[in-house]
């Protein structure tokens, strides 16, 4: 498995475990569409969330900028 592809497996962890911490369930993980790819499919009470994760060189403030 190449570098790229480990990277964004590791980050995807580190944002299902970021998730769970802050009380979200996870429901599933790089659901394929023809549209595309949902990374991470997460509930909390009422509200679904699908979060794109990113995988950004530079630190904290970087990936903030990258939350849309």
């Amino acid at each position: 498995m190449n570098l790229p592809i480990r990277r964004g497996r590791r980050a995807e962890r580190r944002a299902r475990r970021h998730l769970r911490r802050r009380g979200l369930q996870i429901l599933a993980r790089n659901l394929r569409a023809r549209s595309g790819e949902i990374d991470i499919l997460a509930r909390e009470g009422g509200v679904l969330a699908v979060v794109e994760v990113r995988q950004r060189a530079g630190g904290i403030l970087a990936a903030d900028l990258s939350v849309t």
